[in-house]
């Protein structure tokens, strides 16, 4: 985990033997700099990137688990606090979205051009800081 003054943090799911079974990884987004899309950033928030769960763990719950560590990383932030976290999803990837939906995290309406294939398309989901 990066240290209180990093503004990223990757949480990694490994066996008991050292398997990789899968990784996360949430940025910090300042308010005012621009993302990866140049588009202004209009609040401080957190990005959820680099999610992977290896095949022989999908539907395990590691997701849930992952996504959990990184929220709590991310609601850890006070000063100022994230108000959101973010994520892109492939619009072809259900099982994904149906587990980020579950999660809290519901569509803002984006959806950008899928990178190696831009005839696909990634949507973006978000889930807001909850009240205290």
């Amino acid at each position: 985990m990066a240290g209180r003054g990093g503004r990223a943090c990757q949480f990694i799911a490994e066996a008991p033997d050292g398997t990789w079974w899968g990784a996360l990884t949430v940025l910090v987004e300042e308010a005012g700099s621009l993302d990866f899309l140049n588009t202004v950033i209009k609040q401080r928030q957190g990005h959820v990137v680099s999610v992977f769960v290896r095949p022989e763990q999908r539907g395990t719950g590691l997701i849930g688990a992952l996504v959990d560590a990184g929220l709590a990383w991310a609601w850890s932030w006070d000063d100022p606090p994230l108000e959101l976290v973010r994520l892109y999803v492939h619009e072809e990837n259900t099982r994904a979205r149906a587990a980020y939906a579950r999660m809290g995290f519901v569509p803002t309406g984006l959806e950008i051009p899928f990178a190696p294939d831009p005839s696909a398309q990634e949507l973006e989901m978000a889930l807001e800081r909850p009240r205290r």
